[in-house]
């Protein structure tokens, strides 16, 4: 049997993914799952999305050589400004990242299933987020006008690190009249090769993400069930004196006689809440 602060943690995810379609039906399935695969939708989506904070900014030699780097970079450069200052860069991302979270279609099987109806699949399979450079919010969106050209980067905790210049073509498996690759996704697929390679002796294997039979990231999968665990482990821990002593251990702060605790998502970080301190205990940090 769930506690009421586990079971307040899954009301919250059931709430925060967008569900397409948005029904009765989504809810109640996401409402049958078990803790561990609620986490894994929960972290499928959450890891498209970005956490506003400060980071580095790294431009490969692949974006300013592009000849169309003249045309973007002061779109670029205030992108960046936004980057250094950790300001919110969830405008600038896939609309999908923001209205496709969790649909039942995904987990269907046969012919007509579709596993990436949820998930991006480039930032699956290469860890590459594409960002959209325009300046205007539409009224009442998250987000930018869309712009023609998209930069394509790695983003962790600490680093945004640009690493080409690509059109929409890029988004597409083959082009329509050639019926081969389009030169846009396969300049994608090369600067991937050579990322993943670099550094690497010649003649070592080099095995890219791992992709699991229902198209989640073994990263994902794994870090759902390790989530999970640390919540079984710990949750009946936080009504004892002590456990809750050793959490507020030195942060200076005078733990209460009642503590209120929930456990909380930031992004992909694991935390757990005491509303009589707003005093927070990370378990586990996300990849950004």
């Amino acid at each position: 049997m769930d506690s009421k602060r586990i079971k307040k943690l899954r009301q919250e995810i059931i709430k925060a993914v967008p569900k397409f379609p948005n029904n009765k039906g989504t809810k109640q399935e996401l409402e049958s799952k078990h803790l561990a695969d609620l986490l894994v939708v929960y972290l499928n989506w959450a890891s498209r999305l970005i956490v506003a904070r400060p980071r580095k900014v790294e431009v490969e030699s692949t974006v300013t050589s592009d000849l169309r780097w003249n045309a973007i970079s002061s779109n670029f450069l205030k992108l960046k400004e936004k980057i250094i200052k950790g300001e919110d860069l969830i405008p600038h991302l896939s609309l999908k990242a923001q209205e496709k979270g969790y649909t039942p279609a995904a987990s269907q099987t046969g012919a007509g299933a579709d596993k990436w109806a949820d998930k991006d699949f480039l930032l699956s399979i290469m860890g590459f987020y594409h960002f959209h450079l325009g300046e205007v919010q539409e009224r009442g969106k998250n987000i930018t006008i869309r712009s023609d050209e998209v930069i394509f980067a790695s983003v962790d905790r600490f680093t945004f690190r640009a690493i080409g210049i690509f059109d929409h073509p890029v988004f597409d498996d083959v082009d329509p009249l050639s019926k081969k690759m389009s030169a846009e996704r396969t300049r994608l697929w090369q600067l991937f090769d050579n990322a993943i390679a670099k550094g690497v002796p010649p003649g070592n294997v080099v095995v890219p993400t791992i992709i699991t039979t229902s198209g989640h990231t073994s990263y994902v999968v794994h870090m759902a069930g390790e989530y999970a665990k640390i919540i079984k482990e710990v949750d009946s821990k936080l009504d004892i004196k002590e456990f809750v002593h050793s959490l507020y251990k030195e942060t200076g702060i005078e733990p209460p006689r009642n503590p209120k605790f929930e456990w909380y998502l930031r992004g992909i970080d694991l935390e757990v809440f005491d509303h009589k301190t707003n005093f927070f205990s990370v378990f586990r940090y996300g990849i950004n």
